[in-house]
């Protein structure tokens, strides 16, 4: 019983760590965009 009272006060902890890691990761995935592009853009000069 206690652990569910806890858990239920970390929930918006574990909803914002959520939120900040998708946020994260779509950075990584533009950056690496990005890269791949540069890196094209390297072998077409």
């Amino acid at each position: 019983m206690k652990h569910k009272k806890r858990n239920k006060r970390n929930l918006p902890m574990l909803i914002a760590a959520s939120v900040i890691a998708c946020s994260f990761f779509l950075v990584l995935v533009m950056i690496g965009f990005e890269w791949q592009k540069s890196i094209i853009d390297q072998f077409y000069l």
